[in-house]
């Protein structure tokens, strides 16, 4: 027999309804600049939500999780900002009350360099989690800031986003008999990192399964993007040492497959007869001795056009000099 859903009265259901108005109400106000998702709107440096002011730069600093996760400005940054020159420095940096800076780490760095005193930012109020909101919003193209950085620097929302839904569900559960607002003040905790930093639901999972197993050699190769997030995740099932062959492995494989490619490359340059250098080979290894042709290994590659590849050691045991193979010059 199922319990009935007590009913309440209409004093008890405006009172629900009040807390949670007041609820999203604070929620909304907490983001002030409407920067609680990537996907909302956030406020234009030149809006009317930020203070304009010049900032002395020594009170100027990198945001914690900006630090954290290693981030920093490449030096093509630095070259194409000195090519602009002055005016470089129109655009305001994007900073918080307490002196962090949003955006505007190239400037920044460059106005360090050149040893100047002052910049003109945008002064914008925005709690700590926002702040990293902010932080992700306007890195979230940088070169070398990897989907896997990315979501480690969103995962530091992790704590606030469970007290919120946590207060959610607390006053969510004092209105058992109304339906009103619930939908609105209802929070998926995985869902909002995963739309802070840019990814799929999947990948923050992924990642916190990762974080948890892996090798500290997989998460280094994650963030210079050497490894897929799904590829490190397959990985993190196995031992450490067993993990850290498979990266070896790969590593290896990376580096032949780049070594194979260039030399490809040089040897498509060259205007040589293709036939005449198969047949050429072919009559080669026929009149190999077979314990030479025991110990060549063959593989196959996964490259387009029809091409025979073979190392320098097996040129030279054909006895290239006498009759000439399709040689290349890497120097």
């Amino acid at each position: 027999m199922h319990s009935e859903i007590p009913t309440l009265s209409d004093g008890q259901r405006s009172t629900c309804i009040r807390n949670q108005a007041l609820l999203i109400a604070q929620q909304a106000e907490a983001r002030q600049c409407d920067a609680s998702k990537p996907s909302a709107n956030l406020p234009s440096p030149s809006g009317s939500s930020g203070t304009f002011r010049h900032v002395e730069i020594s009170k100027l600093q990198a945001h914690p999780a900006y630090i954290r996760h290693g981030l920093s400005v490449s030096s093509a940054q630095i070259a194409t900002l000195v090519g602009i020159g002055e005016f470089a420095f129109n655009d305001p940096l994007l900073i918080t009350s307490g002196g962090l800076v949003l955006d505007g780490y190239g400037r920044w760095e460059l106005a360090k360099r050149q040893g100047r005193q002052l910049l003109p930012c945008i002064e914008v109020c925005v709690s700590e989690a926002d702040s990293i909101r902010w932080l992700l919003n306007r890195h979230r193209r940088l070169k070398g800031l990897t989907n896997f950085s990315r979501i480690l620097i969103a995962l530091e929302l992790e704590a606030t986003l469970r007290e919120q839904a946590s207060e959610n569900q607390r006053i969510g559960g004092q209105c058992k008999g109304s339906s009103n607002l619930t939908e609105a003040s209802r929070l998926d905790v995985r869902k909002e990192i995963a739309a802070a930093a840019g990814v799929s639901v999947g990948n923050v999972t992924k990642v916190k399964q990762i974080l948890a197993s892996a090798a500290p050699e997989l998460i280094e190769a994650l963030k210079s993007g050497q490894l897929s997030i799904h590829m490190a995740w397959t990985w993190s099932k196995m031992g450490l040492n067993a993990q850290r062959r498979e990266l070896e492995n790969n590593r290896d494989q990376h580096s032949m497959r780049k070594f194979i490619h260039k030399r490809i490359s040089h040897h498509r340059k060259a205007r040589e007869n293709p036939a005449r250098n198969v047949q050429t080979l072919v009559t080669q290894l026929t009149g190999c001795d077979p314990l030479t042709l025991k110990s060549v290994q063959v593989s196959i590659l996964k490259t387009p056009g029809r091409t025979v590849f073979i190392s320098e050691e097996l040129s030279h045991i054909l006895n290239c000099q006498q009759v000439p193979l399709c040689v290349t010059n890497d120097r």
